[in-house]
């Protein structure tokens, strides 16, 4: 099964009332590591991950399959990295993060984003998970030009297909903008258990 389909699977919640949010801008701020994110499903994007590095430095795209991600499938995202200077494609958006952001982002850049004056901070993220190879977790806070307030934890997690050269990041949001309800969360915070299904190539 593609991504495609097994988003189409993901039962569709009825959106909750957004959050009160004052109309006038306010203060954003945002807050870099530590890693992992202290929610659950930050946490639990991440043991996915560390469980696909079999022993490598990192995994690649093959190794993530759509069906053993579940319920955290509206919350992911499949980002390409691009060009030089490197610039980064949305490939995949999960429902949630669409409907919390307000729009369809698929296809889109994040440097075409409106993230709400935090462009430079959000596009070092990208960059150092592709040039550091390694995870990279920060929380946002910002009101967009269509007043829309976007409260979100993200952690970025570099995908290699030769093992070493990021070309891809599996991307966990966790995002409060037109209030989506996120999945339950877990009393413990398991290793997944794996079908023989295969990420399309």
């Amino acid at each position: 099964m593609n991504w495609s389909a097994a988003l189409s699977k993901v039962p569709r919640d009825n959106p909750q009332t957004a959050l009160d949010r004052p109309q006038a801008p306010a203060p954003a701020w945002c807050a870099p590591d530590p890693l992992p994110s202290g929610h659950p499903l930050i946490q639990r994007i991440h043991v996915y991950w560390e469980s696909k590095l079999a022993g490598r430095k990192l995994p690649q795209r093959g190794d993530i399959v759509p069906e053993e991600l579940g319920d955290l499938l509206p919350w992911v995202m499949l980002v390409e990295v691009v060009g030089d200077p490197m610039r980064f494609r949305l490939r995949l958006v999960g429902t949630g993060v669409v409907r919390e952001y307000g729009r369809e982002i698929t296809g889109r850049f994040v440097d075409e984003l409106d993230l709400g004056g935090w462009q430079d901070a959000v596009l070092d993220d990208y960059r150092r998970a592709v040039c550091e190879c390694r995870p990279v977790a920060s929380s946002y806070d910002y009101q967009k030009t269509d007043r829309r307030w976007i409260t979100y934890e993200r952690i970025l997690l570099p995908l290699a297909n030769d093992g070493a050269t990021v070309n891809m990041l599996l991307c966990g949001m966790v995002m409060r903008g037109a209030g989506v309800p996120l999945p339950a969360e877990p009393a413990t915070i398991a290793k997944p258990k794996f079908t023989d299904a295969k990420w399309p190539n």
